[in-house]
């Protein structure tokens, strides 16, 4: 299963080795976006680079790919952009994909772009349409420099994650780990 890392504004880049584990968790592409950068590829060590870019300031969404519909490549990685919304998911969403989309771009163009256009970030009707596509699935987004959660989130080493499956590997590599 994917999984999302949210760095909140203040907080510094997670540690590298939470990044290796939710990387090997999820090894079909790697993504982060912030309002002013951004990063989509298959490649782990470019992705870590261009992270190092992100500054204490920027919220941060990163996503870490498992490929549950559309082919492994750099245009199906999250986080995805559109209407000016920075958008990620983890799950799989009751919608048929576009071509060689996601359900999760797909999702994006089809519905949540169109309901933020009509309704709003931050009006009811916006939340009550999106809460109805995510189910049980977990969505991160950031629109003018506010970030939303849909879906349960969990706190790993201090960062809001859309899961911690991918700790096993932290424990695996590091047995002194401990979530917190």
């Amino acid at each position: 299963m994917c999984v999302i890392i949210i760095k909140e504004r203040g907080q510094a880049l997670p540690p590298a080795d939470m990044l290796c584990a939710a990387a090997t968790a999820n090894p079909h592409g790697f993504g982060f976006a912030t309002e002013r950068r951004s990063y989509k590829g298959l490649s782990f060590d470019t992705f870590m680079n261009r992270l190092c870019e992100v500054t204490p300031d920027e919220t941060c969404i990163m996503h870490f790919r498992l490929a549950t519909h559309g082919s492994i490549c750099a245009a199906n990685c999250h986080p995805f952009t559109a209407g000016g919304l920075i958008f990620a998911h983890n799950g799989i969403l009751p919608i048929v994909p576009d071509g060689d989309m996601t359900d999760s771009e797909t999702a994006l163009r089809r519905v949540i772009v169109p309901a933020l256009r009509r309704n709003g970030y931050d009006c009811p009707a916006f939340a009550r349409a999106v809460q109805r596509l995510c189910g049980g699935s977990r969505f991160a987004m950031l629109y003018r420099g506010r970030l939303r959660l849909f879906g349960s989130y969990t706190r790993v080493c201090g960062y809001l994650c859309s899961n911690d499956r991918f700790t096993y590997y932290m424990r695996r590599y590091a047995p002194s780990f401990v979530a917190v």
